[in-house]
């Protein structure tokens, strides 16, 4: 970023309405310009602070502001100026629309390339916002998929605190009180890093507006007041002397009466009332040079001074000189707010657009209600100036003089014509066109306007606010005929579903769902209705709520039928093997999930390529196929990044990160559950990052790691209790007994497995909880020394692991057994386990079980005295124990691995020790 400076100093009043002389006057605010003074001087050592402005409408805000920063500059050229501004717009807001603008600013500028720059490095989810960054999306794709306002609110702070880095920073943020929430946010974020900073932030507010308007952007505002970081300056009236000290700096020299000073003291020194007064004053020619001085042209009497008792007043007064034509255009213009595009007023108007053009033109040079921005090229190809009111005040006055009728009909015809000219852009402007429309009673155009708003905020993964506003659109569908309803609600609940899914709001979604499978019902629409089904059995799956879920895959798959699209059939059986795979009912899932694939693949349909993907996958995992998990996973993985599908990107990259690690590659696996953490992290995840947590544990734990495995084990156990995820909780309690049971410490091994079996969910993958439970009991009694309770887990776990076609678990089963046999002396029978899981093992790609079969036949053959071939299958187990850890690419995970107990008696035993 580089210096962006306005330069000027502001007149103690409205900026904009009024010549070049008057701007350039300033009187008053000594207090505050010195106070303004301090905290630069301490932002410029390192410690930042934010300072609140405020004050009514015209109390000279903005003066201030231009004031200081014309004398901070002349102190310091080498800072940093940005400004954003918010407006007012419809409901929440658009999000983050004032930060949007200012950076956009930035990057249309001189100091173009270094924000680019920087915005790529610090900021990459706000250049996909940012067309003008010039970078590509899909350079950004994996450093920005499933990203979340969290995520931006952090990568925002991180661009002002490395552009502060090279420059100090002051920022302005002008008319907070009409911020919408998720920029409120963003401001709260950089007040916390603030202090640290060599940046000065500067907001401006009214207070009154602020009262009547959103309460969260109230408490926010009283909230950061009590910070030690950040003050307020409130703006009161001027004195009496400062009053006259502004006449004279206009009027020099002048020789005006006593009277004229007095008739101003009305205003109670009121910066806009003061000004505005004595501009009218000298529009009436009650004021003009005579010679080398300005006097009045005659005695004032009362009524001269009548209009600042009200500004409504002051401004109707301004507003009767103007013609019929003019006064119309204005009026026109009010409706769109305080800015307004002049070829969209031209056509609510129904008049020639030139001639509209110059009317607006001598608004702005001759009676100065206005000025203009700029000139912009309309997405339809037209030309227009946009404008902005000088004053608020004169909007808000002309606006509420329209008959309540006449100011719904200019709505609802500023909106279609709002809608045309943006032509396919429109949904940019969807805030405004939903007032519009709102306004002029087009409760459709309403939904439409606000669920292409809900569409924006989600774009800037801001889903808590599209949630928001597919509900405001939800409430206009309501409000139309009951025959129209149908073809708006329908597909907005389907959205505000997605959206709660996508914040794991899984019972927020279950209502969206519900209550569009009810609406789909009335109308009889089987597509609707599988559809509506099918979001519902996802919100129910991950509530762990199995049965209702059932109950819903069943209605999912007739409903499905009816319809006769093959995609809804495919998504339906798509369910039914979802919850098979939970069921533990994996015998079916294989053919299943094949002909869906294929299915799938023969319709294009790449979300449920995706879905079928990733449960083959899976199904492959519970079977321990590690080799075809990871093909069909890592085919998943990709397709979710193509799709940008956040949530199911965690899911399969977990479930890679575990095909890998029983592959024995241990790097690639570590690189999986990083990938995971770092974006479960970088995007406030709360479902999957306690899971992805525990499975860093047990990676950990098969390298015998033992005390980074409880670390990472207590991490996701936290996680877990914190977010009231149960099936996380009770796996991270499991996983904690295993640690303690391998560390030695069985007390405290024993209290975890307890309270896992506590707290073990009755219906969320039961099955594989006590596949688990069965086998790290077993480890557990013959840690204990008690074979008679290792058998007997082992034994129960055998005919669970065999019905699942869990062939690890079986494998595990024949080892624990030859384990315990060997414990009671009987190294015959331990022999004929061994056989068993070798025969189970067969030619399959396991080699994190693998190796502890070979290890333990090794101690077997040395019972039986077979010291060849003991021999042999220690060097088998060493074999794939050096294989393993010739994949760990940490030196130090390595050489524990590599040291532990267990491991060295496999070396030993194979000579390489």
């Amino acid at each position: 970023m580089s210096h962006v400076h306005d330069g000027s100093v502001g007149v103690t009043g409205a900026p904009g309405d009024r010549g070049a002389a008057e701007r350039d006057i300033f009187v008053g605010r000594r207090q505050e310009l010195r106070r303004l003074d301090e905290l630069f001087d301490q932002a410029l050592r390192g410690s930042g602070h934010l300072v609140f402005v405020s004050g009514e409408s015209g109390i000279g805000k903005t003066a201030l502001v231009r004031t200081f920063l014309a004398v901070a500059r002349q102190r310091d050229p080498s800072w940093t100026y940005c400004r954003a501004r918010c407006a007012a717009q419809y409901g929440q807001g658009e999000a983050y629309l004032p930060f949007l603008e200012a950076l956009g600013n930035l990057l249309l500028g001189p100091a173009r390339e270094v924000t680019a720059r920087l915005l790529k490095e610090y900021a990459p989810t706000w250049c996909l916002q940012l067309p003008a960054a010039g970078v590509s999306p899909e350079s950004l794709r994996e450093q920005t998929i499933g990203a979340t306002k969290e995520r931006m609110l952090r990568e925002f702070g991180d661009l002002f605190e490395a552009a502060s880095v090279q420059a100090p920073l002051v920022g302005l943020l002008e008319d907070l009180q009409w911020a919408d929430l998720s920029s409120m946010d963003l401001l709260r974020h950089l007040a916390n890093r603030v202090a640290r900073l060599r940046m000065l932030l500067l907001v401006t507010f009214r207070p009154s507006e602020l009262e009547v308007g959103q309460a969260p952007i109230r408490a926010a505002v009283a909230d950061l007041l009590l910070q030690r970081a950040c003050e307020e300056l409130r703006l009161g009236p001027l004195s009496g002397e400062e009053v006259a000290s502004y006449l004279d700096l206009r009027f020099s020299p002048n020789a005006f009466p006593p009277e004229l000073l007095a008739g101003l003291e009305r205003t109670e020194g009121h910066p806009f009332f003061v000004t505005s007064l004595v501009q009218y004053l000298v529009d009436q020619g009650h004021i003009a040079r005579r010679g080398e001085r300005f006097e009045l042209t005659h005695s004032l009497s009362a009524k001269d001074f009548e209009a600042p008792a009200s500004v409504r007043a002051l401004v109707h007064r301004k507003l009767e000189a103007l013609g019929e034509e003019e006064r119309a255009a204005l009026q026109t213009a009010s409706v769109m707010g305080r800015e307004f595009l002049s070829s969209v007023v031209a056509r609510v108007l129904g008049g020639d657009e030139i001639a509209v053009e110059e009317r607006l033109r001598r608004l702005e040079r001759v009676q100065r209600l206005l000025y203009a921005v700029g000139e912009e090229e309309l997405p339809d190809g037209s030309l227009a100036t946009r404008y902005r009111f000088a004053n608020a005040l004169y909007a808000e006055i002309l606006y509420d003089d329209l008959l309540g009728k006449r100011r719904a009909a200019l709505h609802k015809r500023a909106g279609d014509e709002l809608r045309k000219a943006y032509a396919a852009q429109a949904p940019r402007v969807a805030a405004q066109l939903a007032v519009h429309f709102e306004r002029g009673r087009d409760f459709a155009g309403a939904s439409w306007a606000l669920s292409h708003a809900a569409g924006n905020a989600a774009a800037l993964y801001d889903n808590a606010a599209a949630a928001a506003r597919y509900d405001e659109a939800i409430a206009f569908a309501d409000r139309l005929p009951e025959a129209e309803r149908p073809t708006l609600i329908l597909p907005l609940l389907r959205k505000r579903g997605a959206a709660s899914m996508a914040m794991t709001r899984f019972g927020e979604a279950e209502k969206s769902f519900a209550r569009m499978l009810q609406h789909a019902r009335h109308a009889g629409d089987a597509s609707l209705e599988c559809a509506a089904l099918a979001g519902l059995c996802n919100a129910l799956f991950f509530s762990h709520r199995i049965e209702e879920m059932a109950v819903c895959a069943e209605e999912a798959w007739r409903a499905a039928e009816r319809s006769g699209s093959a995609a809804l059939q495919l998504e339906a059986m798509l369910l039914v093997a979802q919850l098979a795979q939970e069921e533990g009912d994996l015998a079916d899932c294989g053919t299943l999930l094949e002909d869906g694939l294929a299915v799938a693949k023969q319709l294009g349909q790449k979300p449920l390529m995706l879905a079928a993907t990733a449960l083959r996958g899976v199904l492959h995992y519970w079977h321990g196929e590690y080799p075809l998990a990871e093909a069909r996973l890592a085919e998943a993985h990709d397709l979710a990044h193509e799709l940008h599908d956040g949530f199911n990107l965690l899911f399969t990259t977990r479930f890679l990160g575990l095909a890998r690690v029983n592959l024995g590659r241990i790097s690639e696996a570590l690189g999986c559950f990083r990938e995971g953490i770092e974006a479960a992290r970088r995007n406030a995840d709360r479902f999957w990052l306690p899971t992805l947590s525990s499975h860093m544990g047990f990676l950990h734990r098969e390298l015998q790691d033992i005390p980074a495995a409880i670390e990472h084990d207590r991490e996701g156990l936290r996680l877990a209790q914190a977010h009231g995820y149960g099936e996380a909780e009770s796996g991270a309690l499991l996983n904690l007994a295993i640690d303690y049971t391998l560390a030695g410490e069985l007390d405290r091994a024993l209290e975890f497995f307890e309270e896992s079996q506590a707290v073990a969910p009755k219906s969320w993958f039961a099955w594989l909880t006590e596949l688990r439970q069965l086998s790290a009991l077993a480890g557990y009694w013959l840690a204990r020394g008690d074979r008679r309770r290792a058998a007997e887990q082992a034994s129960r776990l055998l005919p669970q692991a065999r019905r699942r076609g869990a062939l690890v678990y079986v494998v595990a089963s024949h080892r624990l057994n030859a384990e315990c046999a060997l414990a009671d002396g009987d190294a015959a029978a331990a022999a004929a386990w061994l056989e068993k899981a070798r025969a189970t093992l067969g030619s399959a790609s396991a080699p994190l079980e693998a190796w502890r079969v070979h290890a333990v036949e090794g101690r077997c053959r040395a019972a039986l005295g077979d010291g060849a071939g003991a021999s042999a299958a220690w060097g088998r187990a060493a074999a794939l124990v050096q294989a393993i850890a010739e994949t760990t690419d940490e030196p130090a995970l390595r050489a524990t691995f590599l040291g532990s107990p267990s491991v060295r008696e496999v070396l030993n035993g194979a000579g390489l020790a």
